[in-house]
């Protein structure tokens, strides 16, 4: 645990340098600290850190064994022997430059970790605080478990910040995505939110979708894995992982906030007037990883939807905070900042996180 202990401490004394050395430069040598500590504790992780390290150890075995015919031909088989085409073809690669796997986690890794930051960036949201947010509060320890879907997450989101820019390219980065994980289809929805006119109605609407999509979303769920019948195989009312639902604990708390910032924002924004295009879609995204890791509590794999969105509730978190005046803003920082903290440690008291090992103890 006290690698993940040196994580925040570094976080909070870039912060605290932040207060004496402004400036790009500086700006730039805390990214670096940051993203180093950060990328280290998740690159030099053992086999037992992560619920399905070992799994992907075990896959990159598999697929450095197998030959380019038979590694097309399992590709191409019905009943997909292999995972995703995209992540299947990654690892062959790799693994024609390297024997070890713990490349490919720590490249893994660092892809994401680095979209992270540019999409932190994106948002304004370089200032070590809100790095600390990002970290306790988005998905940074997903990343020791879901290495595939967050490699995919992380295309999702570069053609997130792609599309007003370049639509061809964000559909490609798009594509791309979900060729590392089927998953990445949800972020169509992102494609069609773009061309929606926000609005306080069309908050409730949103909101009054997930509600449903709460209640009644197993069936619906159910019934679109019928037709994919690995998924439905994994992940179906008795599937193999079924059971592997989310347990609430005290992140309800945290929904629950995320919910009252997203109301506050929807309705105190004059939306005819509001300059800030991205604004709305940060409060539905918000709201659809809520959804969807409630629905998790009750439906096994149903998480994972949600880890695509869970990024967006830190802009959100700023968006509300910058409501009010500087002193205002200041005390729902830190309060903000105490909350993501202690949501981090809970978090970390999995057996999944903890006992922390470094791979060379595992050899």
């Amino acid at each position: 645990m006290i690698y993940y202990i040196e994580i925040v401490f570094i976080v909070c004394l870039c912060c605290a340098c932040t207060l004496f050395k402004k400036g790009i430069a500086w700006t730039k040598v805390f990214a670096i600290l940051i993203f180093g500590a950060t990328w280290l504790v998740l690159a030099l992780r053992g086999s037992s850190v992560g619920a399905d390290t070992q799994s992907y150890i075990n896959y990159f075995w598999m697929i450095d064994e197998m030959s380019i015919p038979d590694l097309i031909g399992k590709i191409n088989s019905p009943n997909r022997e292999l995972m995703d085409v995209g992540f299947a073809i990654y690892v062959k690669v790799l693994s024609f430059l390297t024997n070890s796997p713990q490349i490919m986690l720590a490249i893994s890794g660092g892809f994401y970790l680095y979209v992270v930051y540019i999409f932190a960036k994106y948002n304004k949201l370089v200032n070590p605080i809100y790095v600390l947010w990002y970290i306790c509060l988005a998905p940074y320890l997903t990343a020791f478990n879901l290495v595939r879907q967050c490699v995919a997450l992380g295309f999702c989101l570069l053609s997130w910040m792609k599309y007003n820019e370049n639509k061809r390219k964000a559909y490609f980065l798009w594509i791309i995505a979900v060729l590392f994980h089927i998953s990445a289809v949800v972020w169509a929805i992102t494609f069609v939110a773009k061309k929606i006119k926000p609005s306080r109605k069309l908050f409730v609407a949103v909101f009054g979708l997930l509600v449903v999509l709460f209640f009644w979303g197993g069936k619906i769920i159910y019934y679109v894995l019928s037709f994919f019948p690995v998924y439905q195989y994994r992940y179906g009312q008795n599937g193999v992982y079924s059971d592997m639902t989310t347990q609430a604990n005290g992140v309800v708390f945290l929904w629950i906030i995320i919910v009252l910032c997203a109301a506050l924002v929807a309705f105190k924004t004059n939306w005819g007037q509001c300059l800030d295009s991205l604004k709305f879609e940060k409060i539905v995204y918000s709201l659809i990883a809520i959804a969807f890791f409630m629905l998790g509590n009750r439906i096994g794999g149903v998480q994972r939807i949600a880890v695509y969105f869970q990024p967006f509730w830190v802009p959100l978190l700023c968006d509300f905070g910058k409501m009010y005046e500087k002193k205002v803003e200041l005390l729902y920082t830190i309060a903000v900042t105490v909350c993501a903290v202690a949501f981090f440690f809970l978090q970390i008291q999995s057996d999944q996180y903890s006992p922390y090992v470094f791979f060379w103890n595992n050899i």
